[in-house]
């Protein structure tokens, strides 16, 4: 009997932890939205090609249908921002439910960004219908290692190394999405707070090619890895650092003057 209740129990604040995470992810639509400007950018109205796709302000690929954008395609930015917030809504929150643990307001917004850039069914393992993610080959696809770290508990330092496990497009490493795991992770661990966000210039901080400012590295300059992950670096200097090179000057626009 008892353990009949212990697993109702676990079950219950499993239950309801994906659901408060969800819940207040809603209610932060505003500062998770103003991350996704500081790395998304909003670059013009006409569509530009990212490598992957065609793109419009604030990284959107789709327009209201669910259809992709073209090569001549124009979308304003008061368009794009809506176009962001809908799938944050539809295609981002859903996928805290997989989350066990009752995230922190800055985990919430971190982690949100983190699906934004890499999809919920690579977070989660799992479609957006809850059933279990599969390849284009059908094979299964696994909860991400940053999805089971968080639900163990890990220590928040060790969790968003667990982000570095992407690292790849093409088959090739992809240098940009390196920089934006660091400054997720800077959110993650409130070393960077929407306030600060507000105050950089729009993905700035994807311009320095120093890896030293965003990764520890070995006596060849090159990342350390450990166990298969990127050890990211959130010293004193490094923050110092980044902060002096990526907040806007007074001739300079801002996170806040885009959003």
């Amino acid at each position: 009997m008892k353990k009949f209740i212990f697993i109702l129990a676990a079950v219950f604040v499993l239950i309801t932890s994906g659901c408060s995470n969800r819940f207040r992810a809603e209610k932060m639509i505003n500062d998770i939205f103003t991350c996704v400007a500081w790395v998304e950018g909003d670059d013009g109205e006409n569509v530009y090609w990212c490598g992957a796709r065609w793109t419009g302000p604030y990284g959107v690929t789709v327009d209201e249908q669910g259809l992709l954008f073209h090569r001549g395609d124009k979308v304003s930015k008061k368009r794009a921002k809506k176009l962001a917030c809908e799938h944050l809504e539809k295609q981002v929150f859903p996928f805290l439910g997989h989350v066990e643990r009752r995230l922190s307001d800055k985990e919430i917004i971190a982690v949100c960004l983190f699906i934004y850039n890499v999809g919920g069914e690579q977070f989660s393992g799992h479609k957006i219908d809850g059933s279990v993610a599969r390849d284009k080959c059908g094979r299964v696809v696994p909860p991400s290692q940053f999805l089971q770290a968080i639900n163990r508990g890990d220590r928040p330092e060790k969790v968003v190394n667990y982000m570095t496990g992407f690292r790849k497009s093409g088959g090739c490493r992809a240098n940009g999405l390196l920089k934006r795991h660091w400054v997720t992770g800077a959110i993650y661990l409130g070393e960077i707070s929407v306030n600060d966000v507000k105050k950089c210039r729009p993905k700035s901080f994807y311009d320095t090619k120093n890896f030293g400012n965003y990764y520890w590295l070995d006596g060849h300059r090159n990342i350390i890895c450990e166990g298969g992950y990127y050890k990211l670096r959130y010293d004193k200097t490094t923050k110092k650092a980044f902060k002096a090179m990526n907040f806007a000057k007074s001739n300079q626009r801002s996170v806040n003057s885009i959003v």
